[in-house]
């Protein structure tokens, strides 16, 4: 056998009737600064393996976890305000405090971090007074597994862009709303995801709690829930556009709204079938095909063609071409996902 340097092979000894031990390393212990009463987390793995992961006093199986940290907010503004409370989020920290220097906390900034916690998967104030408000994470989040969420995820986008298309064809209003309202709880688990992945990539006993066999794909993961949360963002936008355009005393010209609805079918269909298809080894290899990017592509370009040679008011004009490409966009997300999806079984399943 090559000699690798890190394996060695040591002999397990008993310690009373029933208990089996092993010694550990000198290095490894003097490297990571263990000392007696320090906790070392072991994961049995399917294949029968035992991974040794060590545990620091600042830490818990989700990942490196700080200690509870205080930020001064008497110089933020509103954005910045925001970012940090996510940016604490997202970083895995699970208890921090919010203080002012001053008399109290205004309004101003405590209906900043009502409303920034309420995106935030759990979240929580649990103590507060006129100049503390202190935030603790109470989700047990080892209970998210990577893939349900993506399924999730995949199966609203592909409803909203269904509902979006009869609503078009219906002029509705509500059902436009409905749409927009959506997108709060998908921004919620997609903050929740990048939160556990950020974590996960930091701790291997994280990943495999959350689903993930090796800690490196959460990266792939990462550009994965980004995809689906951008493709959400545009279902939104459109859906904005549209009520704008509804609710102004301009309308679609008959002559182009089959068009445009072609256009929004098309792109609902492929969400469906790529979005449904999940992570299974047995689904459709070519979940897209070359034939199908030129379909699309027909149809937007007939759409555009059409656009242009009406003689339409400038700013219907100028809404159209942006609703086509934002459906353009959906359509490119998708496909990059297909991808994503073939490399993801191929090599990960």
């Amino acid at each position: 056998m090559q000699k690798d340097e890190n394996l060695e092979f040591r002999k397990i000894q008993t310690l009373g009737k029933s208990s089996y031990v092993i010694s550990l390393p000198k290095d490894w212990v003097d490297k990571n600064k263990i000392k007696r009463g320090d906790k070392l987390a072991v994961y049995k793995s399917p294949e029968g393996t035992l991974e040794i992961s060590y545990v620091n006093q600042k830490a818990s199986l989700m990942g490196v976890i700080p200690e509870v940290t205080e930020i001064v907010i008497d110089d933020l503004s509103k954005d910045e305000l925001e970012a940090v409370i996510i940016g604490n989020y997202l970083m895995g920290y699970d208890n921090f405090k919010l203080i002012t220097r001053r008399d109290y906390i205004d309004s101003t900034q405590r209906k900043v971090i009502t409303n920034t916690l309420n995106a935030l998967s759990g979240l929580q104030i649990v103590s507060e007074s006129p100049k503390v408000v202190e935030i603790k994470n109470l989700f047990e989040q080892s209970s998210f597994n990577v893939k349900e969420v993506a399924r999730r995820l995949g199966l609203l986008i592909s409803l909203m862009l269904k509902d979006l298309v009869q609503a078009l064809k219906e002029k509705n209003l509500e059902a436009l709303s409905d749409i927009i309202a959506q997108d709060e709880e998908i921004d919620s688990l997609y903050l929740l995801m990048r939160r556990l992945l950020i974590i996960g990539s930091r701790n291997v006993v994280a990943a495999k709690k959350i689903g993930i066999e090796d800690n490196a794909l959460c990266v792939t993961w990462s550009v994965i829930f980004k995809k689906i949360e951008s493709i959400a963002d545009h279902v939104v936008k459109i859906s904005e556009t549209l009520k704008t355009i509804f609710s102004s005393e301009t309308e679609i010209p008959e002559e182009i709204l089959p068009s445009f609805l072609k256009v929004g079918e098309r792109v609902a269909k492929i969400s469906e079938r790529i979005f449904l298809s999940y992570f299974e080894k047995d689904a459709e290899e070519k979940l897209v095909t070359v034939e199908e990017i030129r379909t699309f592509s027909k149809l937007k370009n007939e759409f555009t063609q059409k656009i242009i040679e009406q003689d339409i008011d400038k700013r219907l004009l100028v809404l159209l071409e942006n609703i086509c490409f934002r459906f353009e966009e959906i359509a490119n997300y998708c496909f990059d996902y297909a991808r994503d999806l073939i490399h993801y079984r191929l090599y990960f399943l």
